[in-house]
């Protein structure tokens, strides 16, 4: 298990910066220097009220929004393409319904069940 890391101000920057940047929650954390599971306990934090640190509570906000900004941009991106090729609308649409891999695994594991 990681040691607890100490928040510093140059990890805000560096995971904003990642996720506006289209980065996963995972990537911009490691970018930054921040292990996933202290990354996952901010965010519980978070979500329970607040983090008791109020560094760590600003950042895991200002990281939620990053992340919906760059996803609503990245869809207005597909948007735009989908104007002209159909794969990127169905590919849209098909994104929209929820996580493929989720489903995908789901399907493998009931597949893998039957046998």
């Amino acid at each position: 298990m990681p040691r607890p890391v100490a928040f510093r101000p140059e990890m805000r920057d560096t995971v904003v910066t990642a996720l506006l940047n289209g980065s996963t929650y995972r990537a911009a954390c490691e970018a930054a220097g921040i292990p996933w599971s202290t990354w996952k306990d901010w965010s519980k934090a978070h979500r329970e009220g607040g983090h008791p640190d109020p560094d760590v509570d600003a950042l895991v906000s200002a990281a939620r929004e990053a992340y919906g900004r760059a996803t609503n941009e990245l869809s207005a991106s597909v948007r735009t393409a989908a104007a002209d090729d159909w794969r990127a609308a169905a590919w849209q649409l098909e994104h929209r319904q929820g996580d493929p891999k989720a489903r995908h695994d789901e399907r493998r594991a009931r597949w893998e069940a039957e046998i």
